[in-house]
């Protein structure tokens, strides 16, 4: 005699969820949440993507083009007499690929072993992720793994379309059916959802008080100074913290150097941090989507 209680009401709401296409992922902290209730879901993550703050901040991965099911079968073991039992329930693992760029495939690749939260995005502009504790917010999935498994760079020169495949393992498939939960977003565009570029600031010259700086794209090689000459020749886009004493430093001059397409900072002699300034900052200045990284160099 089986005397679990293994039943329950059967009715379904109104509002049900047939099975997706997912097109991308949204990488967030473990703790993120997206209240049930946000008026435009849209901006509000738009707003996440461009936190200042790394650890806040959400990553979106859109372009999936394929998918295939990897998902385990349940598991069973049987006694000698006939007597059989499910020992676990399979894992709900997926594989997803996208079509293979050098750019594309260098953002997936960090994501390798990724061990924090993911949401799902479906082709239909839904969100997936789980329920919250108090069934507020729709927290993350946190998966078992998160492995990058194909990056072909080389074409074999026929019809097979070169990828960059992730594999995910969600873990039991019933749990994940039982957790799951969603919220609609009915103008929610993963073109215009596009994560953060990376740009690389380059020592380029030196001379007494100053140093010459370009900024170029991390893949690519995009020097922004062909479309922010003017923008990114301004002392508050500009970031230099003193390496002994960790202070702040105000440049004392940025300007545009058109033959060398690289902006010479001007500061008091010492050993600086230099990077641009914050997301949020190069946003109000009219350049928005990029982040630096920080470069060692010496004022003398």
């Amino acid at each position: 005699m089986d005397c679990k209680n293994v039943g329950g009401n059967t009715g379904v709401g109104t509002c049900d969820l047939k099975s997706q296409r997912i097109d991308g992922f949204i990488f967030v902290p473990k703790n993120a949440a997206i209240p049930k209730d946000t008026a435009d879901l849209a901006a509000f993550l738009a707003a996440k993507i461009k936190l200042d703050n790394k650890g806040t901040r959400y990553y979106p991965l859109f372009g999936v083009q394929q998918a295939t099911n990897n998902s385990e079968e349940a598991q069973s073991g049987t006694l000698g007499y006939g007597f059989s039992v499910k020992q676990r329930n399979g894992n709900s693992v997926m594989q997803w690929d996208f079509p293979f760029s050098i750019c594309k495939a260098k953002t997936i690749i960090q994501f390798d072993g990724w061990n924090q939260g993911i949401y799902l995005v479906s082709n239909e502009g839904y969100i997936i992720g789980k329920n919250s504790l108090d069934k507020k917010d729709i927290v993350p999935f946190l998966p078992q793994q998160f492995d990058v498994v194909a990056a072909d760079l080389f074409n074999l020169g026929s019809t097979d379309v070169q990828i960059t495949g992730v594999s995910v393992n969600l873990g039991d498939k019933l749990k994940l059916i039982e957790q799951a939960q969603f919220i609609k977003s009915d103008d929610l565009d993963g073109d215009l959802l596009q994560g953060l570029v990376d740009v690389e600031l380059n020592l380029t010259a030196q001379a007494a008080g100053n140093v010459d700086i370009s900024v170029i794209t991390k893949c690519g090689d995009v020097n922004l100074f062909d479309t922010y000459q003017t923008e990114l020749a301004a002392i508050s886009l500009w970031k230099l913290i003193n390496k002994t004493t960790g202070a702040e430093v105000v440049p004392t001059s940025v300007t545009a150097d058109l033959a060398k397409k690289s902006f010479t900072i001007a500061a008091p002699a010492g050993s600086y941090f230099v990077s641009l300034a914050a997301v949020s900052v190069l946003e109000e200045a009219g350049i928005e989507g990029y982040e630096s990284n920080q470069i060692s160099v010496t004022i003398s």
